[in-house]
């Protein structure tokens, strides 16, 4: 099994300020997992930014 080095996706909560890195084969939140804010709550591919 091939090892992802980086992750692949970044949230921020612009609410609570939480923040944390997912790699390929974690499921990513749709809302904060702290505070439960859904508008605010930012999901960056981060791949498309190393391009």
């Amino acid at each position: 099994m091939e090892e992802q080095q980086e992750p692949v996706y970044g949230t921020h909560c612009m609410s609570c300020d939480n923040g944390k890195n997912y790699w390929e084969d974690e499921k990513v939140p749709e809302s904060c997992p702290v505070c439960g804010e859904h508008k605010n709550f930012d999901i960056v591919d981060l791949e498309s930014l190393r391009h």
